[in-house]
């Protein structure tokens, strides 16, 4: 095998997205749109909490979006060691299968 990305925790993150869970005071019935926003499952009939991964650079525009709902509560969780290592080689091996 070959090194194809090093360094620690911190430093790889940026190969994958982070989790955020929301609860809003309003539905959240643009967020399904909303550029950077993935694997959206929504907790309840109101649309006003949900559960997605969003990819680092669109999180302004995500937070923009959110905030016009009233945000109540909201956790984001970064990704893991696991999560990158399933994102990145899971990706590859889609790559390889492809071909």
């Amino acid at each position: 095998g070959s090194v194809i990305e090093s360094g620690n925790l911190d430093q790889l993150r940026h190969l994958s997205r982070i989790k955020i869970e929301v609860t809003t005071a309003t539905p959240m019935n643009n967020l399904a749109k909303q550029a950077g926003v993935h694997d959206l499952t929504y907790r309840d009939s109101e649309h006003t909490k949900a559960v997605f991964t969003a990819d680092r650079d669109a999180l302004g525009t995500i937070m923009t979006t959110l905030a016009a709902n009233t945000v109540v509560d909201m956790q984001s969780t970064p990704p893991t060691l696991e999560d990158l290592f399933l994102r990145y080689y899971g990706k590859q091996g889609e790559t390889h299968a492809a071909q």
